[in-house]
């Protein structure tokens, strides 16, 4: 179907939906006196100004909202830098981050005790839209757009997390790219350690009814990492842009009406490597790398195109959206070790061992530690021994249409707002892979045989999905009460096929694999107002990821609750204190490079059911009159409630923890206004010790780590900023993570000197 025979026919659907629901629900929730409601204060973003859609709007907005929100504005991602998303979220309580490369490229973010692999149990957006190379097929975030081209990051959790899916159970990161207003712009320019280098221009121009946009971000790093005898780069080069063309009506219009077009492009080449090491390399040179890696590269390519229209007056606002995302990469890595060449010979009866099981070996000292280890260090390759590597190739297409109504009605005694919504997408990722032997010689890796793309039939297979959500969402505003409910309902197909042949001619034995299945979430909040600067809160809600591709595979679910209290100071103080609890009947494990399961990529494994019990607590205040003080503090108790063995999670027993959730997690950050035109800021975070495996046997364990940052900033005028800002001070190279292969380190300490003019 042409895509504006999509559009047609989408449009068609929504128009009978409303039609049909909305004179229900207006006699139904709105039987009173009902007039318009006025604006709400300077807080609420006025229609005409709307090209970019938040899920939550401002800080004040959050403070408000029927449950747990974060609102991190364009001071709190300059306060400490823009690079690294892990940096940026850990100052946002119920939060947990894993960090990996160091750069935050491909980020391990889950909430409340979710799992944190590649972001996958979250929802990502960018304004307003799934950002997942493919949110159902292949969730798993292989792409993050570029962080320092963002205006605001909104964190949400809870029960009103059901208006953005698919993903319900932990909630949802939704990032504000750069903003159409005045005239101006940006330059900005950054060095830092390790041949660390940043540049960023933005320009925007406009007049009443038409603006533009046009950004670019470049960024580069040798990277700190030193390759054991070959050397060579271990950084990145990646190049962000992004367009956005604004058509809009005169602000005297009764009707406003907004046409947004937006394009973006990002471009990465990195050189990481899942090749961790071993527990010995990890504490005595943990920025380490082995030469069986030395080639390893990451290549990736994002386009995407989106088209909104939003149209509104005081009382009524619908949005419209088109989007397409494009992403293509190539993960060209070690796999392991081929030690007498079958898997050249047979891949079906392959004696390949990975890297894990070598550097598990190693570490226990077994009966060939020391034939692994003298491969490992870069020693020379004997007999038919081969290093394996893999062409990791995949394509993600991700498109969808998704329309937006909100109402504003008042009422003589109440207030209400109705927000409904409609979503009808598709998305898959093609993947075709093929292997490649070569030798290792004083450190080189020389290359000896290249195999057919899909031999074997590995990595030869294609995943779609096609799912339409639907959602309500209700606030009724009476005398010092709020009442929220809402309700998503989610309808998702999913197929998968595997082939034999590179042609695909041939399917495999078993690869056709299909599964369907519907569910409906609902969600209620309640907000009592104690006094103009003290809310209660409490609110469920269901939540929900979608399954995997094993036949009739039932998709996670869960019963989240949340209670607590905000209070809002003057001068900008606020507090807050929750308590949530999130009930999983099914916990899921989806099977990725990443994890180091031993697992079919792709596929779902059921955790049983798991309980997470947690506390976060929030404090902004003034210190004086030239100082300010941030801290967020979590406490999570995360733990199986079955017995159970499992390819993905491994031997559990109940009560055994969750991988990867810790159990304390505290940030806090002071920032001092030294004297005119000078500030400091400093930031302490630390993250209690946690288990990478539920048995959390030995090396199954990652001890607690204290991170510190700083930054100077020196504003000239108004326009002009100088700055130097240390990250990761006290950094020694402690080990953040056992997967995939062996043990991770943390990036050592980073310094970056910047200068930066707005005009």
């Amino acid at each position: 179907m042409s895509t504006i025979g999509e559009w047609f026919c989408t449009a068609t659907q929504m128009c009978r939906l409303l039609r049909k629901s909305t004179p229900v629900l207006v006699c139904a929730l709105f039987a009173a006196d009902v007039r318009a409601a006025p604006p709400t204060g300077e807080d609420e973003p006025r229609p005409q100004s709307m090209e970019v859609i938040s899920v939550i709007g401002t800080r004040s907005d959050a403070l408000r909202m029927p449950g747990s929100a974060e609102v991190l504005d364009e001071r709190a991602l300059e306060r400490f830098g823009r690079t690294d998303i892990h940096l940026i979220l850990s100052q946002v309580p119920g939060v947990s981050v894993r960090e990996e490369e160091g750069y935050g490229l491909r980020p391990n973010i889950g909430m409340r005790g979710s799992g944190s692999a590649r972001s996958a149990r979250i929802t990502l957006m960018e304004d307003g839209v799934n950002i997942a190379p493919a949110p159902y097929s292949a969730p798993s975030a292989y792409y993050f757009p570029t962080i320092a081209r963002m205006s605001a990051v909104e964190v949400f959790k809870g029960p009103a997390s059901i208006q953005n899916g698919p993903q319900t159970v932990g909630g949802v990161i939704n990032l504000r790219s750069s903003a159409l207003g005045e005239t101006g712009g940006l330059l900005q320019a950054e060095l830092g350690s390790h041949a660390e280098r940043r540049l960023h221009a933005r320009y925007a121009a406009g007049a009443e009814r038409v603006s533009a946009l046009v950004e670019r971000h470049e960024w580069s790093s040798a990277g700190f990492r030193k390759i054991a005898q070959a050397g060579g780069d271990t950084g990145l080069d990646k190049v962000d842009s992004l367009v956005k063309l604004r058509l809009r009506s005169s602000e005297a219009a009764h009707l406003r009406q907004d046409v947004l077009l937006k394009l973006t492009r990002a471009d990465e080449t990195s050189r990481q490597s899942y090749l961790g090491l071993t527990e010995a390399d990890a504490r005595r040179r943990p920025q380490l790398r082995y030469a069986a890696s030395a080639l390893d590269r990451f290549d990736g390519e994002s386009q995407t195109r989106s088209l909104r229209y939003t149209a509104g007056t005081d009382v009524h606002r619908i949005s419209a959206v088109y989007y397409r995302n494009e992403f293509e990469r190539n993960w060209y890595k070690s796999e392991g070790l081929d030690p007498d060449g079958s898997a050249g010979g047979n891949g079906a009866n392959a004696r390949r061992r990975s890297w894990g099981a070598i550097i598990a070996e190693v570490d226990a000292g077994g009966a060939d530690a020391d034939d692994y280890r003298r491969v490992l260090e870069g020693g020379s390759t004997t007999g038919d021994e081969r290093i394996v590597m893999r062409d990791n190739a995949r394509e993600y297409l991700s498109k969808g249409f998704d329309i937006r109504y909100r109402g504003d009605f008042e009422g003589e005694r109440t207030s209400h707002r109705l927000d409904m919504g409609w979503r009808d997408h598709s998305d898959w990722e093609d993947r075709l892979q093929r292997y490649s032997d070569y030798r290792l010689d004083g450190g080189r890796l020389a290359l000896d045989e290249i195999h057919g793309w899909g031999e074997w039939g590995v990595g030869n297979r294609l995943l779609r999905a096609q799912a339409r959500a639907l959602f309500i969402h209700y606030e009724l505003d009476w005398n010092d009460w709020r009442i929220s409910p809402g309700l998503r309902r989610e309808s998702v197909r999913q197929s998968r096929r595997d082939w034999s042949d590179a042609a695909r001619t041939r399917l495999a034995s078993g690869g056709v694999r299909r599964n369907r299945f519907s569910t409906t979430l609902p969600g209620l909040s309640v907000v009592r107002r104690i006094s103009d600067r003290l809310n209660l809160f409490a609110g469920v809600h269901k939540g929900f990821t979608p399954a995997g591709y094993s036949n009739d595979a039932a998709p996670e679910e869960s019963l989240n609750w949340e209670w607590g209290a905000r209070f809002r100071g003057g001068g900008g103080a606020s507090a807050g204190a929750l308590v949530f609890f999130n009930d999983y009947r099914n916990l899921l494990g989806m099977c990725t490079a990443e994890s180091g399961a031993d697992c079919e990529v792709g596929d779902a494994f059921s955790g049983r059911g798991a309980a997470v019990l947690g506390l976060e607590l929030e404090l902004r205040c003034a210190l004086g009159s030239a100082a300010e003080l941030n801290l967020s503090y979590t406490w999570s108790d995360a733990e199986f409630s079955e017995t159970f063995d499992s390819d993905f999670f491994g031997a559990v027993r109940s009560g055994d923890a969750i991988p990867y959730v810790s159990r304390h997690h505290l940030s806090a950050a002071l920032g001092w206004t030294l004297r005119p035109g000078w500030r400091l800021d400093a930031q302490a975070v630390y993250r209690g010790a946690t288990c990478t495996m539920a048995l959390c046997g030995a090396r199954q364990r990652i001890d607690a780590q204290t991170t510190f940052g700083i930054g100077v900033q020196y504003t000239a005028g108004e326009n002009l900023r100088a700055y130097l800002r240390g990250h990761r001070l006290g950094s020694d190279g402690a080990i953040v993570a056992r997967q995939p292969y062996g043990a991770m380190t943390m990036a050592p300490e980073r310094w970056v000197l910047g200068l930066a003019w707005s005009f």
